[in-house]
């Protein structure tokens, strides 16, 4: 992709201890992923398991920097994996009440748990992300969306630089996405990402100055952080759709 710099080198490891909240088909699939390419279970990225059954545990058991626990006591993790089922979610978040101290983000990939769930059970100031990345997880490719909610912050990502610097990469609006976005303000500060390998904007796009998606392989990558011009667009469109 034009305007990027040579990403072979970059690191590609998470950075502070993680704490997987369920080790079965969705858990030890996202598992297995994080150690096989090397993004956790490494000595900067330990990795705390909280699963009751030990059957769904054993094929980690001799993994390095993995290690199971009964609950989040003591730990002051980075990021909290919620990857239990949702009418067991409220016993899970139980058990990870001390590991809020440390004001990690949650990424939580149960269906039909809402941000406002989250934010009754863990406080309206948790970083939460919802994914729902069942089938990439299983099988190790795909694409997931992840929705995040206003706590989120730009030092924070739902992208890595591989997603980044694999595709063409498209926002609603340069100036919020250059300043709020994780995703766009982390790699153009690192220099991974220009600002002119930006394609387009939705302006440009909407008014076809710049170009979408040119191939059905082609990856592209939409980052958006809300401007009131969606808002005037959906306004429009539903006001016309009445008339």
């Amino acid at each position: 992709m034009a305007g990027l710099s040579n990403h072979e080198d970059l690191p590609r490891t998470m950075t502070g201890p993680l704490i997987l909240v369920g080790c079965g088909k969705m858990g030890g699939a996202l598992l297995r992923g994080w150690l096989d390419r090397g993004l956790a279970g490494t000595k900067d990225a330990p990795v705390r398991v909280i699963e009751p059954d030990e059957a769904a545990f054993r094929p980690f058991a001799a993994a390095a920097n993995v290690t199971r626990v009964a609950d989040a006591g003591g730990a002051k993790p980075a990021v909290v994996v919620l990857a239990v089922k949702p009418q067991t979610m409220d016993r899970a978040l139980a058990g990870i009440a001390a590991a809020k101290e440390s004001n990690p983000l949650f990424l939580s990939i149960a269906a039909g748990k809402t941000l406002g769930y989250f934010a009754g059970h863990l406080g309206g100031g948790a970083a939460v992300v919802r994914a729902m990345p069942n089938t990439p997880a299983s099988v190790g490719r795909g694409a997931t969306v992840a929705v995040a909610n206003a706590r989120v912050t730009p030092a924070m990502r739902e992208s890595d630089d591989d997603a980044i610097a694999r595709a063409r990469v498209y926002v609603d609006t340069r100036a919020g996405a250059t300043k709020e976005a994780g995703d766009i303000v982390q790699p153009l500060a690192s220099g991974l990402l220009k600002p002119e390998a930006i394609v387009a904007d939705l302006h440009e796009l909407a008014r076809g100055e710049k170009a979408g998606r040119r191939s059905d392989t082609e990856i592209t990558l939409f980052k958006s952080v809300g401007a009131a011009l969606e808002d005037l667009a959906a306004g429009i469109a539903v006001y016309k759709a009445l008339k």
